[in-house]
């Protein structure tokens, strides 16, 4: 924004000619910030120059160089006023000085924004500062200015924390050592300026009418340490009480001084991605949520993402491996989140805190999940924060002894202890890492937005100069969707364009065809928050469609590990499992089965076969005695054990070859044919 300010200069000292003054109008700030590509091959030269300058203001903006901006601000205005010469013409007062922290102008309009940059201005403390000098409004500058707030809204959850000198001293020193020097690492991806809006529209409505506006409504899909394993601060703080999810709401509604924000976790241990995908797809959203989809979306399956249920001979190969399984995982969920029957389809937000648990052979092998993570959230343009990258250097120096943010990774028999859960002050981290990435977007969103006008009017002012030249950026502006296309191994530079407008078309007709009505004839995941929450929960929804269950039993013993959580699992060789749907009111094409995969003495050889046959109103099969014949619909066998000390749920979806007829009655029976168990934890019967 700052650059901005110097345009005139900038383009003199760019080129002089009239088509890299068009193409330099076009390379806004807010394109520079995101490493847009030119659209001139010549443009590439004006990038790596701006981009230099931009790490150099960023630099200089920084809470730690406040006093060097002052003096480098008058360096810069010299030397560029030498340089300018004959274009002094252009500034009516010499060079100006653009703060965007100032309320006048072109100030962004938001009431977010305005309450931020007044804050920023009126700061009469900084003894740096004068009348006529304002401060750079930064991520930095807030949470320095906030320091006290933000301590005392993270004293949670034990509300005699606050009276707690000794805890209140170890969060103090805690903050102390993640500072925004660290907690700027965080920020991996950024989001859409218009995820930033809609987002903080919903905050103001609420903040406004906070009778009748909802809250923000955040889900949170992830794994054991998304779930609060590990977690625990007092014995009234653990576990689920203790994650970084909990802290985060409370958090943001203490600190904002409102109930603001409604965070809903639903995050089961040993589930990944693909167990995320059903929950979106097939609209199993809790009761919380009211039969609404959610604003936000957090997916935080670093850990068990990162988990290869096979492992390849070579490390290499892992790697590879690794990459290829996190960006179909990726892709598939945005896939899935972006066809929901939800408009607008949830904002999706990333998290990554895996640094490391001795699951792979190296730490790059560790680290591949993350610089996908970066890869895919960067395509679509969603929010991506690392709480890893924050805690990375605290942790590695010292990896036996070093228990603040990650797991105690004992030696066993001269090996390290394979585990990923770490202890309360790893999710304070992590919260942290959300709260500094949303005030470094906020204030993105503020500058940006007023660089925006302030870009609108250089277009105008340029325009007679362009010679009837077409603006580079409009014909581009035209065809941006919202989301771009799948970024797989199948996308190729010379499909790209097609493919992007088919899902610029395919989004637009999204919202006008979009239905409400449930989409399955069965749908359940046994989880800690979802509909079938326990053994109860499970039978009373199961118990409709349920016609058998020869030797299988409810199940949910979490003491004796993750095999052990709740599910419908085998007992006993020959164990027969059969489901009837009668007379189905949806064309029915899939079913999707989460089953669990284990190992050890007890799944050897586990395997279930699935048949699902059916009856048609249309069909003319019928038996002896005249009623209607069942048909199959297919087969399929799944295993139950898996090369991997570690208990992990998989996801099998089922595609019928022919979609079976409204009207019509389905069978689905599992049968034990191998080994002495096999857990089902999750059953969906669909239209798609």
């Amino acid at each position: 924004a700052t650059l901005l300010s110097h345009y005139p200069v900038l383009l003199h000292n760019t080129a002089a000619s009239p088509s890299l003054s068009s193409c330099f109008a076009n390379m806004t700030a807010s394109k520079l910030s995101r490493r847009f590509q030119p659209a001139l091959s010549v443009g590439t030269i004006v990038l790596l120059c701006m981009a230099v300058i931009l790490v150099v203001f960023q630099i200089i903006s920084s809470s730690h160089f406040q006093s060097f901006y002052i003096v480098a601000n008058t360096a810069f205005a010299l030397s560029w006023g030498a340089s300018v010469g004959e274009h002094e013409h252009e500034y009516e007062h010499g060079l100006p000085s653009y703060h965007p922290s100032t309320n006048t102008g072109f100030l962004n309009r938001h009431p977010m924004c305005q309450r931020l940059s007044l804050h920023n201005h009126q700061d009469e403390n900084n003894h740096l500062f004068n009348n006529n000098t304002s401060r750079i409004l930064n991520a930095a500058n807030l949470w320095m200015d906030h320091w006290d707030d933000i301590l005392q809204a993270t004293l949670f959850p034990n509300k005699e924390a606050s009276l707690d000198a000794s805890v209140k001293a170890e969060f103090r020193d805690l903050l102390l050592d993640l500072d925004p020097s660290r907690l700027e690492r965080a920020l991996l991806t950024k989001p859409r300026k218009e995820h930033t809006q809609r987002i903080w529209d919903i905050l103001e409505e609420r903040r406004k009418h906070p009778n009748t506006a909802p809250p923000l409504r955040v889900l949170v899909l992830g794994g054991s340490v998304t779930e609060g394993v590990g977690c625990r601060q007092s014995d009234n703080v653990q576990q689920r009480a203790c994650n970084w999810s909990v802290r985060l709401e409370s958090f943001i509604n203490k600190f904002l001084g409102y109930n603001a924000v409604h965070i809903i976790n639903i995050a089961q241990g040993g589930t990944g991605t693909a167990q995320a995908l059903s929950i979106v797809k097939y609209w199993m959203y809790p009761s919380q949520l009211q039969g609404y989809a959610p604003d936000v979306i957090i997916h935080a399956f670093g850990s068990n993402d990162s988990h290869l249920g096979m492992t390849p001979p070579t490390e290499l190969e892992r790697v590879t491996a690794l990459h290829e399984q996190g960006v179909q995982r990726l892709n598939d969920f945005m896939q899935t989140v972006q066809s929901s029957h939800a408009c607008p389809t949830p904002i999706v937000v990333h998290l990554d805190d895996y640094f490391g648990g001795h699951q792979q052979g190296s730490l790059i092998g560790d680290f591949t999940f993350r610089m996908v993570l970066k890869e895919v959230a960067g395509w679509y343009h969603n929010m991506a924060v690392s709480s890893a990258q924050v805690v990375g250097e605290l942790v590695y120096p010292n990896t036996l002894e070093e228990t603040s943010f990650s797991p105690k990774w004992r030696l066993r028999k001269g090996e390290y202890n394979e585990d990923v859960h770490f202890g309360y002050k790893g999710h304070v981290a992590i919260m942290w890492s959300f709260v500094y990435s949303a005030l470094e977007t906020m204030v993105d969103f503020c500058n940006l937005e007023d660089l925006q006008r302030r870009t609108e009017l250089k277009h105008e002012q340029y325009a007679e100069s362009r010679n009837g030249t077409t603006n580079i950026m409009s014909s581009v502006h035209e065809l941006l969707p919202v989301n771009p296309p799948p970024l797989d191994y199948e996308l190729r530079l010379d499909t790209v364009s097609n493919l992007w407008k088919e899902e610029k078309w395919r989004q637009e007709q999204h919202c006008k065809t979009v239905s409400k009505s449930p989409p399955c004839v069965m749908a359940w995941v046994a989880g800690p928050e979802g509909r079938t929450s326990d053994i109860n929960s499970l039978s009373r929804y199961l118990k409709p469609f349920l016609t058998s269950k020869d030797g299988w039993e409810y199940e949910r013993d979490m003491s004796h590990g993750w095999s052990r959580k709740l599910g419908i699992v085998a007992k006993n060789t020959n164990a027969t499992l059969q489901f009837e749907f009668h007379s189905t009111t949806l064309p029915t094409k899939t079913l999707t089965v989460q089953s669990l995969k284990s190992y050890g003495e007890k799944w050897e050889r586990s395997e279930a076969l699935i048949t699902i046959t059916k009856r048609s109103p249309s069909e003319n099969t019928t038996t002896t005695n005249g009623e209607l014949g069942w048909s199959q619909v297919m087969q399929q066998r799944i295993s139950g054990i898996h090369n991997s000390t570690s208990s992990i749920t998989y996801t099998t979806e089922l595609e019928f070859p022919v979609a079976v007829e409204v009207g019509s009655d389905i069978r689905v029976v599992v049968e034990l044919v191998g080994g002495s168990t096999f857990k089902i934890t999750g059953m969906m019967l669909c239209s798609r």
